[in-house]
């Protein structure tokens, strides 16, 4: 089962494969893509929080640095930005960074199978 459908109505879900995120007046806001299974229509949304997911035998949320979170995130698109010009390099790199530095950021610790709806609703409500 996805993470994001215990957790989250259908319709509150950007997407779970690939979003874009866009700097807006000093704010960061994350747009659905066609990418993924989940998210049949457009939506947008403002970010607060950043979680990278990680599969566990328990449960947990633990702060995660922000030079981690850089770490995972541009490797995790180096396929996307190894063939642009350096100067556009460096201009995401910022971006990237710039992003993270303002949000907090967390491990969502998770079991295949074994999530306490009511835990993680509460949880996820402490952030909104």
């Amino acid at each position: 089962m996805n993470i994001l459908r215990v957790i989250f109505p259908p319709k509150n879900i950007l997407n779970d494969d690939q979003i874009v995120i866009k700097k807006e007046k000093g704010s960061f806001f994350a747009f659905s893509t066609a990418f993924g299974s989940l998210g049949s229509e457009f939506q947008c949304g403002k970010l607060g929080v950043i979680f990278l997911l990680k599969k566990s035998s328990f449960f947990n949320v633990s702060k995660i640095s922000k030079l981690e979170v850089i770490k995972f995130l541009w490797n995790d698109h180096f396929l996307y930005t190894i063939s642009m010009p350096k100067k556009i390099r460096i201009m995401i790199f910022d971006l990237l960074w710039e992003f993270i530095s303002k949000h907090p950021c967390f491990y969502l610790q998770f079991p295949k199978n074994g999530i306490n709806e009511r835990n993680m609703q509460k949880f996820i409500n402490s952030f909104f």
